[in-house]
């Protein structure tokens, strides 16, 4: 029986196979390995349509139907992304996919149950999210602030244009020809995106918190501020009209007619009112067992939560008073991968990124393998 990441208490005999350049062995005595797929990993990315739901699996994105949807089933899933999914853009047949180091990809789910990756455009800073507008695609690059891409050939994206690089991009939406974006401690980001060539650089607005998510509402941008809570910006007129405490860190939003739905880490997901936007009202609470909510994404009567190590849960949203909990599909915890040279097959764990922290938000995470097992029996 193999063990991650655990400590015997009692008289175990253990086996730890260190993958180092420094070793006691020479290279010569150790086989080559190479990665032949990857399970589990923390779920930090979810999207949704009335079809299916994609999800973040560590390095893989994950492909369920949602013809019941009380009892979502996985169909399909990709190949190892090369860095954990960060975030998913839905449209036209494809998947437009965030994946950190490993930049952008294109997924064509003509056939959902074989995600094919038939695009990738390697960005140059640290692929946070996604937005997809016709043909082109608005990718928040962390460090790098906001890229435009032309993807009218998805096996072959075109970067065609920037904005903000001096920006640490986290998450971008698209409302008309306005890109907005949430740029951590530099608040909200707008761009106009009329020509998407020549993106404009539009005024900023400072947030009191740290802006991590942002979700369109008509003409007003709901944004995730972590400590400072929800924040509602009217985007024609570049000013905040109305705030929410959330009771606990806002990390994501999405939102669906007059509901936005805020992924607040340890306190699970909220449901907030935004009727009257200068006074949104905050009407239902559903706590996340076991996990932080960090991503959320709705679809109908169902809002679906990336909970990290808790996997995606999924969420009755019909009475939004009383959001209720219908399905955990739970990931494995820290990303896996596999290695193998006859007759070896090793599985590889990998740190996986925790709840956000703003400790360095100007950092990558880092993705580089422990390459560590340990075997354990009792002696």
């Amino acid at each position: 029986m193999l063990r991650f990441g655990t400590t015997s208490r009692r008289g175990l005999f253990a086996v730890t196979l260190i993958c180092a350049a420094a070793s006691a062995r020479s290279q010569a005595e150790w086989p080559s390995l190479r990665v032949m797929g990857q399970i589990g990993g923390p779920t930090i990315a979810v999207a949704s349509d009335s079809n299916i739901v994609l999800a973040a699996s560590g390095y893989r994105v994950v492909v369920y139907d949602v013809s019941d949807p009380d009892a979502l089933r996985e169909i399909g899933s990709s190949i190892p992304l090369g860095d954990f999914v960060r975030g998913i853009a839905l449209g036209d047949g494809r998947a437009t996919i965030a994946a950190g180091s490993s930049g952008m990809h294109v997924i064509d789910l003509t056939n959902p149950r074989n995600p094919t990756i038939v695009g990738t455009w390697d960005s140059p800073g640290s692929a946070e999210s996604v937005a997809v507008a016709g043909t082109t695609a608005y990718l928040a690059d962390g460090p790098f602030g906001l890229r435009v891409l032309d993807v009218s050939n998805a096996s072959n994206p075109q970067p065609i244009g920037s904005a903000f690089d001096d920006s640490f991009a986290f998450d971008v939406a698209i409302s008309g020809t306005t890109a907005v974006i949430a740029a951590g401690g530099g608040g909200v980001r707008l761009a106009d995106v009329t020509d998407p060539r020549a993106p404009i650089e539009l005024a900023g607005i400072d947030t009191p918190g740290y802006a991590r998510g942002v979700a369109i509402a008509d003409k007003l941008a709901v944004i995730a501020d972590q400590w400072e809570g929800a924040r509602i910006i009217d985007i024609s007129r570049r000013i905040e009209v109305g705030s929410l405490a959330t009771g606990s860190w806002a990390f994501d939003v999405a939102v669906a007619g007059s509901i936005a739905f805020v992924a607040t880490g340890s306190a699970g997901l909220v449901t907030i009112d935004l009727a009257d936007p200068a006074a949104p009202r905050l009407i239902g609470t559903l706590p996340v067992p076991n996990g932080d909510s960090v991503a959320v994404a709705a679809s109908g009567n169902r809002a679906f939560v990336a909970a990290g190590r808790a996997g995606l849960q999924v969420v009755d949203v019909t009475d939004h008073a009383s959001p209720r909990l219908v399905q955990a599909l739970a990931a494995l915890g820290d990303g896996l991968g596999v290695a193998a040279a006859s007759p070896y097959v090793a599985p590889i764990v990998r740190r996986s990124p925790a709840t956000p922290s703003i400790s360095r938000p100007d950092r990558k995470a880092s993705s580089r393998s422990m390459c560590r097992i340990r075997s354990r029996r009792s002696s």
